[in-house]
């Protein structure tokens, strides 16, 4: 594991949310054996991530898709202002799959308040290293 990974662990510890009473592994700025061990869920054979993106540090949170919520994990990570953190840009939470060799925006709940995506693609262009989003925000 890389020595963020291990800060990470360290800073939030393995711990349970309100719908996973099982530890798991959140990983800042992943790399790709990292984003696919986050992903990876023997039950369904199909690699899934969740993942929250923070405009104001540039970084980028992933964690395996059918643990934890992303309001718990903004939480963990510090603050309460979820819902004002998503109108105000400041973060964009959603899941991605593996397709080929890229991970594919599947879903953002959050993603409605963006307005015409502009500006949200100003404040989340950065999030291409991780995942491809602009299929997804065409299709809305």
């Amino acid at each position: 594991m890389s020595k963020a990974t291990k800060f990470l662990e360290q800073y939030l510890g393995l711990y349970s949310t309100r719908i996973s009473d099982g530890k798991f592994t959140v990983f800042k700025n992943p790399s790709k054996k990292e984003m696919k061990e986050a992903g990876t869920n023997e039950t369904t054979k199909r690699l899934i991530i969740r993942f929250i993106a923070d405009s104001k540090t540039k970084t980028f949170y992933v964690w395996p898709a059918f643990e934890g919520l992303h309001i718990d994990m903004w939480k963990q990570l510090g603050t309460n202002y979820f819902v004002q953190d998503v109108q105000n840009l400041r973060i964009f939470c959603g899941s991605a799959e593996l397709e080929g060799s890229k991970w594919v925006v599947t879903n953002s709940d959050a993603f409605e308040v963006y307005g015409d995506g502009k500006e949200w693609e100003q404040s989340f262009s950065w999030v291409s290293k991780w995942v491809d989003y602009k299929d997804y925000v065409a299709s809305i």
